[in-house]
């Protein structure tokens, strides 16, 4: 199956890293991207194999920054998005702020200083390349039930853990798939 992206887009052969949350709260999914220069994008308006729009969202900081997930990390009603930074290893979530429209601004996701805060919070240390392999970690929408985003982590041993989301910080490890090296051929979950 393909999907159409509106005319302005990137090449999606360019992109490093994709990931689906519904940051306007139309209960359909918009695509965030990050592309091989570092740009950040978000398709939304998604209507079957369509995206509508088209927006970068960030030009270059990307580069060095790993997505993690689009939802509500701290139960306010509003997206927020969550990423790791090659560079130190944490989890940090940039809390949205509401639009006018549903959802949150582009503007509250694109900058740390633009966001609910002003700064981007960490979230989890200790999340190294080294620790959990690039592209091997996934948001998922919620396993447990508290409407808060949880994560599916592949570790440098194979194994899988799930970490329950938290309004401040990402709760405990739950190991469920024991140290198996064939988890590092997979590329997505659900």
């Amino acid at each position: 199956m393909s999907v159409r992206l509106p005319s302005g887009s990137p090449d999606p052969a360019g992109f490093t890293q994709v990931i689906l949350g519904d940051y306007n709260l139309d209960s359909r999914p918009d695509l965030f991207a990050t592309t091989s220069g570092g740009a950040l994008w978000a398709f939304s308006g998604y209507t079957g194999a369509t995206f509508s729009a088209a927006t970068q969202i960030s030009a270059t900081a990307w580069a060095v920054r790993d997505l993690v997930s689009i939802g509500d990390h701290n139960a306010d009603g509003e997206p927020d998005l969550l990423r790791r930074s090659g560079s130190s290893g944490n989890l940090y979530v940039r809390y949205g702020i509401a639009d006018s429209g549903g959802g949150s601004t582009f503007a509250s996701l694109s900058t740390a200083a633009g966001s609910l805060t002003g700064v981007d919070t960490t979230y989890a240390t200790g999340w190294t390349e080294t620790a959990k392999p690039t592209l091997h970690f996934y948001g998922t929408p919620d396993v447990t039930g508290d409407d808060i985003p949880d994560i599916w982590a592949l570790n440098s041993d194979g194994s899988v853990d799930v970490y329950t989301g938290g309004s401040a910080a990402i709760g405990t490890a739950t190991k469920v798939i024991s140290a198996n090296t064939t988890w590092f051929a997979k590329l997505a979950l659900g």
